[in-house]
């Protein structure tokens, strides 16, 4: 009984590797980026509208207070595929 067990649990562990061993792998993913700079909150909503429509992807924004109510400085950085 044991030995038919070890047996199967060998048969289908076999199965499961040799079927990821041959399970295909993407490529690998070509990226290209830009960063944006803005100083208001209403400039740069309408720029990432407009790159998002064409692709591009935010991955990361930093933003720069000057102390001043109006003036901030926004960076951006997209990424989309090649």
């Amino acid at each position: 009984m044991k030995t038919k067990l070890f047996l199967l649990i060998g048969i289908v562990v076999l199965m499961f590797s040799v079927g990821w061993v041959g399970y295909p792998q993407k490529e690998n993913s070509r990226w290209e980026y830009t960063v944006v700079h803005t100083f208001s909150s209403g400039d740069l909503q309408g720029q990432l509208n407009s790159l998002g429509a064409s692709g591009w992807q935010l991955v990361s924004a930093t933003e720069h207070d000057f102390g001043n109510p109006g003036q901030r400085d926004v960076t951006s950085y997209l990424k989309r595929a090649k």
